[in-house]
């Protein structure tokens, strides 16, 4: 797919396609099997550059294709399906970069990569405090990296460069196995309320029509608990309104084909949402055996609900979708259940934090 170059704001040069990757797709007919255009022939090349078996310079989306979509896919903690999606599309793109490849800095949108997340495990094992190890370059990485940049004694400004980049790499040896952010909020359990009833709870879904969020929004409400129920396009989108609704915490409910349920919680290499964690286990463990007799999983995944909300969150997906209306009152006993214990173990969480490293980077 041919480019233009723009510079950016520092005087690096960017493509365009890469920071504005969908706006001119119809993922839909751009990517089905049998389609051939340049989108097919620049997705072939990306995917054989990450180390996929597909002809690189072929136009054409064939079964081979999407089976290595769906290899991706399973390799970065995205439904596994083999459709390239806006969100699969996307995550291809931030899969390019390797840290060092750009100049990394906050911008408007943020930026996001496999080299921010890559800059952000880094700092976090040295002890500086990036944030999640989510790949998207925001107010904790541009700090995170300031501080590392005068505790090496260079240049401070906040961007990582070359200098940086090999600053960081010298130092590796030094760092631990656990990237500080985990830690910090393992410590951050200890001021989250002790009862359901003080949470600001978060229920969102996409498209389907899903009453039985607003059942169990209206029986949190009844108990005291301050609670919102978004309905939106997409799960970023979601995202959004649960970061301005400043929720504690996040659940999400969603069908899939498959029988059984899977309940995602964020997690990604060398680190994952230690609270999510706890509470997809909690969730699984309530809901009705009907659903989870079945092939059934808490797994880490890195779905934009996940990886985009500031709060711990969990993506509830129930199949069949008519288990749901067999099973609902059970379901929304099982997750009312699940935040009671849930906040109940909080403390525990946090009493098993290990210490945190203090920030080491003198050269």
């Amino acid at each position: 797919m041919a480019t233009t170059q723009e510079p950016d704001a520092v005087g690096q040069f960017i493509e365009p396609s890469l920071d504005r990757p969908a706006l001119e797709i119809d993922f839909e007919s751009t990517f089905c099997l049998g389609a051939h255009n340049s989108f097919v022939l620049e997705l072939h090349r990306r995917l054989h550059r990450l180390g996929y078996l597909v002809p690189q310079d072929s136009n054409l989306f064939t079964e081979k294709t999407a089976a290595a979509v769906e290899l991706f896919q399973i390799s970065r903690g995205l439904e596994a399906d083999g459709i390239c999606s806006d969100q699969t599309w996307r995550a291809i793109i931030e899969a390019s970069f390797v840290l060092g490849d750009r100049l990394l800095y906050q911008t408007s949108p943020m930026m996001r990569g496999e080299d921010i997340a890559e800059l952000q495990l880094k700092l976090g094992t040295l002890g500086f405090d990036a944030g999640r190890v989510d790949g998207i370059f925001g107010p904790n990485t541009r700090r995170a990296v300031g501080e590392f940049q005068r505790n090496v004694d260079i240049v401070t400004d906040d961007v990582c460069g070359p200098e940086v980049v090999d600053h960081l790499q010298r130092l590796a040896s030094r760092g631990t196995h656990v990237s500080v952010a985990g830690l910090r909020e393992r410590e951050s359990l200890r001021d989250r309320p002790r009862v359901a009833s003080e949470l600001r709870v978060a229920l969102v879904h996409t498209g389907e029509d899903l009453g039985i969020l607003g059942r169990i929004g209206f029986e949190l409400q009844h108990l005291g608990t301050s609670v919102a129920v978004f309905s939106s396009p997409t799960w970023s989108d979601a995202a959004q309104l649960v970061n301005l609704f400043q929720a504690d915490v996040c659940v999400g409910l969603g069908t899939r084909v498959q029988p059984g349920a899977e309940i995602q919680y964020f997690g990604t290499a060398g680190f994952e949402s230690i609270a999510g964690r706890h509470l997809s286990e909690v969730i699984l463990a309530e809901l009705p055996l009907a659903l989870t007799s079945q092939a059934s999983q808490s797994i880490p995944m890195r779905s934009p609900l996940l990886r985009e909300t500031r709060c711990p969150a969990v993506l509830v997906q129930i199949g069949p979708s008519d288990s749901l209306s067999d099973t609902t009152s059970q379901i929304e006993s099982a997750i009312h259940r699940s935040l009671d214990r849930w906040t109940d173990g909080l403390p525990e969480l946090a009493r098993t934090a290990p210490r945190q490293p203090s920030p080491s980077a003198s050269s």
